[in-house]
């Protein structure tokens, strides 16, 4: 599930968590609990790491605007009022012209999301030119 490379620390850290309990359950089958604790712990890694890696994205795509030659100050000052997701989704879709189906592929989110968060930057966008 995780690769040669974390499989040892992950069932390291799910023989850790099962030995640190004050109060084990009880186990009837101990092998299937075993494999149970391991595959949760897997899970862990992969939600911790995903999450990790989706905010570096986040961010990297973010701080592009920036730099941009064309970005008013006052649009600048607009998208730092925003949220970090806000942010991401209004480069993405003005500055790299992607669909909303491709910023939520890039940013792993649903396009519900990706909606919602361009509907609000638009709003903050407007506050600030009003």
């Amino acid at each position: 599930m995780v690769g040669p490379d974390h499989a040892q620390d992950i069932v390291a850290t799910a023989l850790t968590s099962v030995l640190e309990r004050r109060s084990p359950p009880p186990i009837i089958d101990m092998r299937s609990f075993l494999f149970r604790t391991v595959h949760n712990a897997a899970n862990h890694h992969w939600r911790t790491q995903n999450r990790r890696l989706r905010r570096q994205r986040e961010v990297l795509w973010t701080e592009r605007y920036e730099d941009h030659p064309d970005c008013d100050p006052t649009i600048r000052r607009a998208l730092n009022a925003m949220s970090l997701r806000q942010r991401a989704v209004i480069y993405l879709a003005y500055w790299e012209d992607q669909t909303n189906a491709g910023i939520a592929t890039t940013l792993g989110i649903s396009l519900g999301s990706v909606k919602r968060h361009r509907m609000r930057a638009l709003q903050r966008l407007k506050e600030h030119y009003t």
